[in-house]
């Protein structure tokens, strides 16, 4: 295993250091405005047939035995 020498590590704690102070100035206005619509804003159409595809594959797929398949499920 390597040491770190006292100005390896004066140099990365500078870095991170810097890189704490650039976080900071971000505009956090930014980050927290909009949002995603909530579920209720998307009909279920896709979720019901991914889930029909998936009981098509268990059905059909060799090997995949509903504890298998009920292990990929969890």
């Amino acid at each position: 295993m390597q040491s770190i020498t006292r100005t390896s590590l004066l140099e990365r704690a500078g870095a991170v250091a810097l890189a704490v102070a650039g976080v900071d100035g971000l505009d956090a206005a930014r980050a927290t405005a909009g949002g995603f619509p909530g579920a209720s804003a998307y009909s279920a159409e896709v979720p019901a047939a991914w889930f029909e595809l998936a009981l098509d594959l268990v059905k059909v797929t060799p090997g995949f035995s509903p504890p298998v398949a009920s292990r990929a499920f969890a």
